[in-house]
């Protein structure tokens, strides 16, 4: 075949249909699993938050914690809520437990080093204080805040909820519990799910 007789091949529309189907498919398929992957992430974290705000307000209904967060309540209250502080801290995967009032001041903490400090300048625990659950999943990596500085050196992947804690009446939020957890068995499931995804 000469190169006059190459440069006058018909064109190949089998050819090229299958070549942009393959990119289309490959496309749609990568776009599709980074979806679901990133769709149950999302609502295994959220899950996993939603599961500790219920266990921290189901403690709420029953004893009221207005009193401790406001005036720091009478020596029995204040014993019983710093015991029930101090079994949320005994949980598994708990890395660190904090407690603020209404005025972002932290109150009891696993920490001591934090009992009595404000971080004014936290945009999740003003959301929190506002009623609304926040949760994220974050490593040590993705952006520096001052709370940080106080987990342990080993940390690099951790759950952070900010958890409203309402009235018994649920109809004021009198405090906030910032939970950082390293569940190992969660970022387990979500490993091997994004690689079956």
């Amino acid at each position: 075949m000469t190169a006059q007789e190459l440069g006058k091949q018909p064109f190949n529309l089998l050819r090229s249909f299958a070549i942009s189907s393959l990119v289309c498919i490959a496309l749609i398929s990568v776009l599709t699993a980074w979806i679901l992957s990133a769709f149950m992430s999302a609502h295994l974290i959220q899950r996993d938050a939603v599961v500790s705000m219920e266990f921290i307000q189901s403690v709420a209904k029953i004893n009221d914690p207005r009193g401790y967060f406001q005036h720091r309540g009478e020596a029995a209250q204040k014993r019983q809520f710093e015991e029930f502080f101090q079994h949320i801290t005994r949980l598994p995967d708990i890395l660190r437990a904090t407690v603020y009032t209404t005025d972002k001041t932290i109150i009891w903490s696993n920490d001591s080093e934090l009992v009595g400090r404000r971080f004014l300048d936290n945009d999740e625990l003003s959301e929190a204080l506002a009623g609304k659950l926040v949760y994220e999943y974050n490593s040590i990596s993705d952006h520096e805040k001052i709370e940080h500085a106080f987990l342990p050196p080993d940390t690099t992947q951790f759950l952070e909820n900010y958890i409203p804690v309402w009235d018994a009446k649920r109809n004021e939020v009198v405090g906030v519990i910032e939970l950082y957890r390293k569940p190992t068995a969660l970022f387990a499931a979500l490993k091997q799910g994004r690689y079956l995804v």
